[in-house]
């Protein structure tokens, strides 16, 4: 009969124990979800901040292509015809001789010259940036001789290409940093993804811990 009342103190403090323990382990899951609550919290700020970034470079990205097809578009080996001279007399039947001199903004890079075949060409010279020369016939009515300047498209637009070119290299280093926000977003994002797994098995194993506790105190309670 004395040995049942002594174990009644010791029943009861094992008791008291195991309900210390899962208050304790309960907080423990309190704040682990609160964490929980905090990084998901993280996570969309970082999302929302990724999208607009996203938007950034898409637009970006959009100016750049652009850029690069107006530089295509003028950095050309084309050539254009940018000066004529010709000769054409309305005159009556008489020997006549005529100099010339066109000048060009940019390199000439090439050049045609016509006759109708019934003229002499005294002299004829061609230097980086102008062609000059002398045309000696009989002329009446029409044309007799003709000269045209060609010049590449690429030294018409030059200024326009190197304007061009200085803006898509600020242009491809916005694109980098652009580029790295949503790298280190993502690093960001997968380091919060690997928290969330750890607390959410932290709170596992206490909820487990738990339900070991409350089991063990029931068979407590069905000895009594």
């Amino acid at each position: 009969m004395m040995s049942r009342i002594s174990d009644v103190p010791k029943t009861t403090a094992v008791e008291d124990k195991k309900v210390i323990e899962i208050a304790k382990a309960e907080n423990l899951i309190t704040g682990y979800r609160e964490h929980v609550r905090f990084i998901h919290e993280k996570r969309r700020e970082i999302l929302k901040e990724s999208e607009s970034v996203q938007g950034k470079l898409f637009d970006t990205e959009i100016k750049l292509r652009r850029m690069y097809e107006e530089l295509q578009r003028l950095d050309s080996n084309e050539l254009v015809t940018t000066k004529v001279w010709s000769m054409d007399k309305f005159r009556k039947y008489l020997p006549q001789s005529e100099s010339f001199r066109i000048t060009s903004e940019w390199p000439i890079a090439e050049f045609t010259k016509w006759d109708d075949g019934h003229l002499q060409w005294v002299y004829f010279n061609v230097q980086r940036y102008s062609i000059s020369g002398e045309v000696k016939g009989k002329f009446m009515r029409g044309l007799y001789a003709k000269v045209a300047i060609k010049v590449r498209k690429q030294d018409i637009h030059g200024s326009e290409i190197r304007s061009l070119r200085r803006h898509i290299s600020e242009i491809q280093g916005h694109v980098i940093l652009l580029k790295k926000e949503l790298d280190t977003a993502d690093k960001n994002l997968q380091g919060l993804g690997t928290e969330i797994t750890l607390y959410q098995r932290y709170i596992n194993e206490r909820q487990a811990t738990i339900i070991q506790i409350r089991d063990s105190l029931a068979s407590v309670e069905l000895r009594k």
